[in-house]
């Protein structure tokens, strides 16, 4: 690295740092605010406590990191312009493109790592981060001497599989020992009709061989056309294994929740799990999925909207393009956010959805760039 690269990327790596690190900071302190008083009302162990907070840190970095990058370009170059070392550069016949060019590296090797942090470390945040929040809960309701059934309770937990075409519904379900009571599991042919029909007072999933057993209910069997069959059909029983009813109940539970809570692993499982649906709430997966794949690629955004305002708009006044660059950077988030919308009505493709703000943000600082080269 050449001394005006090693001096522009000392100046740009103080503020992204300094920015990166305050970022985070506030939104521990606003996770801590949110979080830390269910976490001692339920007695959780200090050191258990800490260990969330740690491992929670790497599931902001996704969208901190855009955010860090825009800010220190901004104050690093207009640090750079106010004191006339930029004019000096160009003085001398160096281009933009040759004084930008460590920047660039920088934001590309932002790009890659999070495109790591996305693949690897995220969902490992997000999944664990979690396991630990349902050990604290699950860990004050075994202390009030709750029987195991009464623990982690989720009433009215529903669940539609694509593949198999099977719905689920259960009036409550523990995830702590995997149990569901009230269930009812129907069972339909490929044009729709109910073929089968499982009710049960209770039923239980072994993680292990991945199977459901029913206890306490009643098996009906439907003609093809729909018609319920004779009654010798609607067969009683004490216990019911079912080996081909594999659907794992964590699963149902994440369809229950928002995407942004989920990790793209997760995301993916409900995506796998429903192909062929045509459930238009499945949209909001999807569209959230292919937002985390394109996440990577805001920091090039970020470079192409940023550096030409950045290097030309302070010239008269700071200001001017900090506030040019923090008004498109607005704009973006505002055409990500009408995507996502669009994505989710299925108006778009959630594919199209994701990527149309990107391109097209990057495509248009990569003009404002050309024509000041």
């Amino acid at each position: 690295m050449k001394l005006l690269d090693r001096y522009i990327f000392s100046e740009w790596i103080k503020v992204f740092v300094m920015t990166l690190l305050v970022t985070v900071g506030i939104l521990i302190i606003a996770d801590i605010q949110d979080k830390l008083s269910d976490f001692t009302n339920n007695k959780a162990p200090v050191e258990q406590i800490i260990m969330y907070f740690l491992i929670r840190i790497p599931a902001f970095l996704p969208t901190i990191f855009p955010i860090a990058l825009l800010i220190s370009i901004l104050f690093s170059l207009g640090s750079l312009h106010k004191n006339n070392e930029i004019i000096a550069f160009q003085t001398a016949g160096l281009t933009v493109n040759r004084i930008t060019r460590v920047l660039w590296i920088s934001g590309m090797t932002l790009a890659s790592l999070l495109f790591y942090l996305n693949a690897k470390v995220v969902p490992w945040s997000v999944e664990k981060s979690r396991l630990i929040e349902n050990d604290i809960e699950f860990a004050s309701e075994v202390r009030k001497k709750q029987e195991d059934t009464n623990v982690g309770i989720i009433n009215n937990l529903g669940f539609r599989n694509s593949k198999d075409n099977r719905l689920w519904i259960m009036n409550r379900f523990s995830q702590y020992s995997y149990r569901a009571f009230g269930i009812t599991v129907y069972s339909l042919n490929k044009e729709g009709h109910e073929i089968r029909r499982i009710m049960a007072r209770e039923a239980k999933y072994d993680d292990i061989r991945k199977h459901w057993t029913f206890l306490d209910g009643r098996e009906l069997v439907f003609s093809p056309d729909g018609k319920e069959m004779t009654a010798d059909r609607s067969v009683p029983f004490k216990e019911l294994k079912v080996q081909e009813f594999s659907e794992d109940p964590n699963v149902m539970i994440l369809q229950s929740k928002r995407p942004s809570a989920l990790s793209i692993f997760e995301i993916e499982n409900i995506i796998d799990s429903s192909a062929g649906s045509s459930d238009t709430k499945l949209n909001s997966y999807k569209v959230y999925y292919h937002r985390i794949l394109s996440t990577p690629f805001v920091c090039l955004v970020v470079l192409a909207i940023t550096i030409p305002f950045a290097i030309t708009g302070v010239r008269t006044n700071p200001l001017v393009g900090v506030s040019k660059s923090m008004g498109l950077f607005a704009i973006y988030y505002l055409l990500a956010s009408l995507c996502d919308i669009l994505g989710e009505r299925n108006l778009l493709s959630p594919l199209i959805a994701a990527w149309i703000p990107n391109v097209t943000m990057f495509f248009f600082g990569v003009s404002l760039y050309r024509k000041m080269r």
